[in-house]
């Protein structure tokens, strides 16, 4: 599934849709792996640090 989101040279912000999408996947299917997830995006001269929230169910 991963690969099938990824291409060379994504964005900051199309990187993390797809980090988004990989994880938020991978919660949903197992229910004790947690709520959500903080992604951190690194990049030359920052580092952003966002969080991911998941179903609560």
């Amino acid at each position: 599934m991963c690969e099938g989101l990824w291409e060379p040279d994504l964005g900051p912000e199309d990187l993390f849709e797809t980090i988004s999408q990989a994880l938020l996947n991978a919660v949903d299917r197992d229910a004790l792996s947690g709520w959500g997830a903080h992604v951190y995006i690194i990049e030359k001269d920052k580092v952003t640090k966002r969080l991911l929230k998941g179903r609560q169910d």
